[in-house]
């Protein structure tokens, strides 16, 4: 997410999705996102690529939204 995202300015279904609980019962997704300035070492990509493997190796889906 930019840098200057604040998920409490969001409404509606996008707020829920945010909120760990809502979004794994109502929507059966798990939502995880992050600021560039968060990210300690490495690019975005690099983040994004390491995350992504799960603790069985296997893979995570991830989905980029854009507005």
């Amino acid at each position: 997410m930019a840098d200057d995202f604040r998920f409490q300015d969001c409404t509606g279904e996008v707020r829920r999705l945010f909120i760990h609980d809502q979004a794994a019962k109502e929507f059966a997704a798990s939502v995880f996102w992050v600021r560039p300035s968060a990210i300690l070492k490495g690019t975005l990509a690099e983040f994004i690529a390491s995350w992504q493997v799960k603790r069985d190796k296997s893979l995570r889906g991830i989905v980029e939204v854009k507005a």
